[in-house]
């Protein structure tokens, strides 16, 4: 089960509403401290900072293409927890 697929099933009035609230600022710059990742996936960056240091860049297809990188090791971590 996907981390996304999993959060849409435990809370999907949340979900619906934190998407309807970013398409109201389609065409502007959000910048999101995420709880849960869910909330990132459907942005156009996202931005990995460790102690303050940048880590990685990137699209959330991008970065989940290494195996090692930071956010795909948050997002196999997140997906153990929520299982």
């Amino acid at each position: 089960m996907s981390l996304k697929h999993h959060w849409t099933q435990k809370a999907p009035t949340t979900y619906s509403s934190v998407l309807n609230l970013y398409g109201n600022f389609k065409d502007c710059t959000i910048i999101t401290i995420a709880h849960r990742l869910l909330t990132v996936m459907d942005s156009d960056r996202i931005l990995v900072l460790d102690k303050g240091r940048l880590k990685e860049y990137d699209s959330p297809q991008v970065l989940l293409q290494n195996p090692n990188g930071a956010f795909t090791l948050m997002v196999n971590q997140g997906s153990k927890v929520q299982t």
